[in-house]
């Protein structure tokens, strides 16, 4: 009888695991990650005060799927970055949120794919750089680590400057050495976030 007891506690805890690693399994979510520090290259003598507003825009509208997988094919987008044409910019919807300081992180449980970044970057009330990017590769965990980024005012579209690196997950990147070079609203996805 006491054999016949264990055995049965013994197939009860084995079952609950399974159960237990199952819902775990299935209740997984996509996950994103987005992390950078602002670095001051001014000659200002004077602590800076900066304000970071995050916006980020989302396309209403089923996207293209090459792998057939959308939550863990490693799709490339198929849109034209450098030319969104403007039923496709009417599909946008943005949101914006603030933070103070020169260090900027957020985690969040949602699939980044074809999401657009506009990272405006405000230095004592005035001084203002725009930094622009989308996610053009899927993945169902992304880290974007944007590192240290020296502050200059202007506009920087970062669309075919962000680098992609799979190591388990997706990581978005600026290369460690790039030469900050302005562009203008008028090309690319500049002319999308306004």
């Amino acid at each position: 009888m006491k054999r016949v007891n264990i055995t049965i506690s013994i197939a009860v805890i084995f079952v609950i695991a399974l159960i237990l690693n199952c819902y775990t399994l299935y209740s997984q979510s996509p996950y994103f990650t987005m992390s950078f520090t602002v670095e001051d290259e001014s000659t200002l003598n004077v602590k800076a005060d900066y304000k970071i507003e995050m916006t980020t825009c989302r396309f209403d509208y089923d996207p293209v799927i090459p792998s057939g997988d959308y939550w863990f094919g490693k799709d490339t987008s198929l849109l034209n970055w450098d030319n969104l044409p403007d039923s496709m910019i009417k599909k946008l919807s943005c949101n914006t949120t603030e933070t103070k300081g020169a260090q900027y992180e957020n985690s969040n449980q949602a699939m980044v794919w074809e999401n657009i970044y506009a990272i405006k970057i405000i230095r004592n009330i005035t001084d203002t750089m725009l930094i622009v990017f989308p996610v053009k590769i899927k993945s169902f965990v992304t880290y974007i680590k944007l590192g240290s980024i020296p502050f200059k005012t202007g506009l920087y579209d970062l669309t075919d400057i962000i680098t992609y690196t799979f190591k388990e997950w997706l990581y978005m990147e600026i290369p460690q050495n790039y030469k900050w070079h302005p562009g203008n609203n008028t090309k690319g996805i500049l002319k999308s976030i306004k």
